[in-house]
């Protein structure tokens, strides 16, 4: 059987096809493949870009943490010093009060009837103090009245017995007679009677001075005791005013207007939250690094340092259930953002010494061991060649172009997003803090610099 020839026309179409066919087989191949392997071939390596810093120096603390429970270092619950009825209260929970302050009253009726009558007793009292000031006055001029008397009496009774000396001796020369003599002598007992008689008005005067001078004592003496008897009804109709000991907040108020309270009964209780005192129990192994001034952090529940305080008493004996020693740490709370009784993480500072860190970006971790990648010159690295971020032949490096060096490091605490390197680096150390998984041992690299950060619009 003949094959049947194709008419030309439809010959010319089959042969195009095929060479369409053949045309896009091969660009497809040239555009997957061939244009590829010619970018590779004549591709320059490159080094990988990386940025690089310095470790930082800073202050690392030696610390532990701690659960503590906040105290008031003023607390209490008040209590009436007397029984009776409350009248008013004019507090309410949760309010500041300040020292001396009035915060409720009980019912002083008979209290201030007790007041009023030794009120009453006090200017009786007063009264009887100062009629008894006037007899002694009175009296003293008496006595200063025959006391003059006396005087003159006493230079009477003087004159009288010269005159009769005079009148003796006139007898013994018989220049008067017996009768003028007796006369001298009759005048001269006259004049000592009188005087004895001044002596006995003066004496009596005394006594009267003596005795006005004893009331006068007592009616002062019944004064003060009026006057004490006053004072005490005052403080006792005080005690129906509870006022504030100490500045401070009040707290629960269990009774109301018009209850009869007793001196058992809790009226209400009043805590001075300004200035609290932190207790913590502290382990016995760390008793010997307790001293006084300690610093103490309080965190926040993210870990942030709110404020600091010191401690400012050492348990001197130790629990013998827990094995701990109680101290306490002093804050203040102006602000009142703490309350007694609430439990708060805090965190000892045990000592500060300079520290070399490094962000935790920075560390790798491989077999149990720690390292970081530290930027160096060829000809210091130790490196016998480089190593290229992409599959490439190794490169030909100069002595000054620059290697990631792995290096072993040894680590201290975590602070923040840095953690402290005891050794392995030193502060001049060029640390490549970002970008290390993309690195190995001896890759060629090249220091690009940070991004600055775009300005606000």
């Amino acid at each position: 059987m003949m094959l049947q020839r194709l008419p030309l026309p439809r010959q010319r179409w089959v042969w195009v096809l095929l060479g369409l066919l053949v045309l896009g087989g091969g660009w497809l191949f040239y555009d997957r493949f061939l244009r590829i392997l010619l970018v590779v071939i004549r591709l320059k390596p490159q080094p990988s870009p990386v940025v690089v810093t310095r470790p930082q120096v800073q202050t690392v603390a030696e610390t532990s943490e701690f659960v503590g429970r906040f105290d008031s270092r003023q607390s209490v619950t008040l209590q009436p010093r007397i029984s009776g009825q409350v009248q008013a209260i004019l507090v309410q929970s949760g309010a500041t009060v300040q020292a001396g302050q009035l915060l409720l009253r009980v019912d002083a009726a008979e209290q201030q009837a007790q007041v009023r009558n030794q009120e009453a007793a006090v200017k009786n009292a007063q009264a009887e103090v100062a009629a008894a000031q006037t007899d002694v006055q009175a009296e003293r001029a008496t006595l200063k009245a025959v006391q003059a008397n006396q005087t003159a009496l006493s230079a009477d009774r003087q004159l009288a017995r010269q005159e009769y000396q005079r009148f003796e001796q006139l007898y013994r020369e018989g220049a008067a007679s017996q009768q003028e003599l007796d006369q001298q002598l009759f005048r001269l007992r006259a004049a000592e009677a009188r005087l004895e008689q001044a002596k006995a008005q003066v004496s009596t005067q005394q006594s009267a001075i003596a005795r006005a001078e004893a009331r006068l004592v007592r009616a002062r003496a019944s004064l003060s005791q009026a006057q004490a008897s006053l004072s005490q009804a005052q403080a006792n109709l005080e005690n129906y005013m509870i006022r504030a000991p100490f500045s401070g907040q009040i707290g629960n108020i269990p009774i109301k207007v018009g209850d009869f309270v007793t001196t058992s009964t809790p009226l209400l209780t009043l805590t001075e939250n300004q200035n609290l005192e932190l207790s913590l129990d502290i382990p016995l192994e760390r008793a010997a690094d307790l001293r006084l001034g300690l610093p103490v952090q309080l965190l926040s529940p993210q870990g942030q340092v709110i404020q600091t305080g010191s401690v400012f008493f050492i348990a001197p004996t130790v629990n013998t259930q827990s094995q701990t020693v109680q101290v306490k740490a002093a804050f203040a709370n102006p602000e009142g953002r703490f309350r007694s009784d609430q439990f708060a993480q805090v965190r000892v500072v045990w000592a500060t010494r300079p520290g070399l860190v490094v962000p935790v970006t920075a560390i790798s971790r491989l077999g149990g061991q720690n390292f970081v990648f530290v930027a160096k010159p060829f000809r210091e690295s130790g490196c016998k060649s480089a190593v290229l971020p992409n599959p490439g032949p190794p490169p030909q490096l100069q002595p000054n172009d620059w290697v990631a060096v792995q290096t072993q490091v040894q680590l201290g605490k975590i602070i923040g997003n840095t953690q402290e390197v005891l050794s392995g680096i030193t502060p001049d150390s060029r640390l490549i803090p970002t970008g290390i998984l993309q690195l190995n041992n001896c890759t060629w690299i090249m220091e690009q610099k940070p991004a600055s950060p775009t300005p606000p619009s």
